[in-house]
């Protein structure tokens, strides 16, 4: 029957996490016999091209990468003579049917989530943002209509309430790894059954905007919690104080304090940090990061910028 090493892969990535899940394919012995990326990208204010976080592993390790802007006629000839057995996806655009099926075995994706549950480009996030107990990740075949392919594999974990959006990636990191191992052991047995996605029980984690990261204080504190751990480490959570921008990167939810107006700093102390109310009850801000400085303890935000009680967070 043999096992996973003996398929030939594409591995078709670009983000960070990608990237991480990529690595650990490479050090399980996974033949992969192209990377397919995107071309390197102007970052920034100099406008430098920075490659893709999948590229750099790709040329680390020697493997033959390909960087598309478009899908074409010369992009389906150079994977076409890599003759490819399955195709493995993840943090990736929308791909054409005639390269999903390309493959013998077509072309499985990695979704961090419990399908048909939270498809859509910011699962983890999301899964944050409403304050979800627990996640997952799902193994399944492409087809032509987003995150709602057969189900090859689940698992199922635990979502902390300590966890932030980077200890909700490092575990989908640790964890995908080995269900696409697994999965493609599965495949290569032929026993195994797909399990069809119920449309009906799907939910949606679009792309975020904007608008998204900015805290309204009028939510409940539990909310504000939800989202401050979402956006951290990145790109943090949005507020305003005194007319400035600065971003928040940790809270703890604060029982003993009886809510104010929603924004309004009730305490400020060395051991809570910024007490602040929300529609509901308190929350203690305790990593922040004024504009244009780095990200801080509350005590040096509070001795350095002297912040009083009835001061407002908008």
């Amino acid at each position: 029957m043999g096992n996973y090493m003996d398929l030939k892969v594409i591995y078709w990535g670009a983000s960070r996490i990608s990237s991480k899940i990529l690595s650990g394919l490479i050090k399980k012995n996974v033949k992969i016999v192209g990377v397919i990326t995107y071309t390197d990208k102007p970052k920034g204010r100099g406008k430098q091209l920075k490659q893709m976080p999948v590229k750099a592993i790709g040329l680390e390790n020697g493997l033959n990468v390909i960087e598309i802007d478009e899908i074409n006629a010369s992009v389906l000839e150079k994977i076409n003579s890599l003759n490819p057995d399955l195709g493995i996806i993840m943090g990736f655009g929308i791909l054409p049917k005639s390269l999903y099926e390309f493959p013998k075995l077509g072309t499985i994706n990695l979704h961090p989530s419990l399908l048909p549950e939270l498809r859509g480009a910011a699962p983890i996030k999301w899964a944050l943002i409403r304050g979800l107990k627990k996640t997952g990740l799902t193994t399944f075949f492409l087809i032509d209509k987003i995150d709602a392919g057969n189900i090859i594999l689940q698992e199922e974990f635990e979502i902390t309430p300590d966890m932030d959006a980077g200890g909700l990636t490092e575990k989908v990191i640790e964890k995908g790894i080995q269900i696409i191992i697994n999965s493609m052991d599965l495949i290569v047995s032929g026993d195994y059954k797909l399990k069809t996605q119920d449309d009906s029980r799907a939910t949606k984690a679009r792309k975020l905007k904007k608008e998204d990261y900015i805290l309204d204080w009028n939510l409940k504190a539990e909310e504000i919690q939800n989202r401050v751990r979402a956006f951290s480490p990145e790109p943090g959570a949005v507020t305003h104080f005194r007319g400035e921008l600065v971003k928040v990167f940790k809270t703890d939810l604060n029982t003993e304090l009886p809510e104010t107006k929603p924004g309004e700093i009730v305490e400020v102390s060395n051991k809570k940090g910024i007490s602040v109310s929300t529609a509901d009850g308190v929350i203690d801000i305790k990593k922040i990061q004024p504009a244009g400085k780095k990200i801080m303890d509350v005590q040096s935000y509070i001795n350095g910028y002297h912040v009083k009680t009835g001061e407002f967070f908008k």
